[in-house]
């Protein structure tokens, strides 16, 4: 009787023995280490833009708005004046009077590690700009909706817009008047919304 117990009691132990390393083994196996390094750089935001050679002039010729010829260098047809200064961006109208415009092509680089989202904004001042309905209008060369207008470039990638500035002819301020045009481009990464860009740049 007591070899029979003792038989029982050994295989019962033998279990016992063989649970404790099958589960040491799981243990084991489950908790490997393993060691990995992660480099993390990150990617830039860049842009270069440059206006054209020289603007573009139109002015009413027998009351129709004609593209002037190159000899009229930057002159309107009756006296007004349109100059660039490539150094800070500043496009001046001076003397203009409704029907005169003035056109330049701007080109903008992506010169970032990312594709990027840019937007061209004017700021206009001077007293052709106080009036919203006789004052300049202003076409920065991207559709423009209700607010800013987002275009993307590719990386290294380039484009090239056509920007103007016209005093229309419907315009009844014709009294000697001046304005600065200010062009700004914005710039970030493509993947953003178009919210948090502005939102960015303080633009909403």
């Amino acid at each position: 009787m007591k070899t029979k117990k003792m038989a029982v009691l050994s295989a019962a132990l033998i279990i016992v023995l063989c649970a404790v390393v099958i589960v040491g083994a799981t243990f084991a196996l489950f908790g490997k280490k393993i060691d990995k390094s992660v480099t993390v750089t990150t990617g830039d935001v860049s842009i270069s833009a440059e206006f054209g050679a020289s603007p573009v002039l139109y002015s009413l010729v027998d009351g129709v708005q004609q593209k002037l010829s190159g000899e009229s260098g930057n002159t309107f047809y009756l006296g007004g004046e349109a100059s660039l200064d490539q150094d800070t961006g500043v496009l001046s109208l001076t003397g203009i009077i409704p029907g005169d415009k003035a056109e330049i092509s701007l080109t903008i680089k992506n010169t970032s590690s990312v594709a990027i989202k840019y937007c061209v904004a004017a700021n206009v001042t001077g007293s052709l700009a106080s009036d919203a309905e006789n004052g300049v209008i202003v076409n920065t060369g991207i559709e423009s909706g209700t607010g800013y207008s987002w275009e993307e470039i590719a990386v290294q990638g380039e484009v090239t817009v056509t920007i103007s500035v016209e005093l229309p002819k419907a315009a009844e301020q014709i009294a000697d008047g001046s304005c600065e045009v200010d062009f700004t481009i914005y710039a970030g990464q493509s993947n953003a919304s178009d919210e948090d860009l502005e939102t960015l740049f303080g633009l909403n």
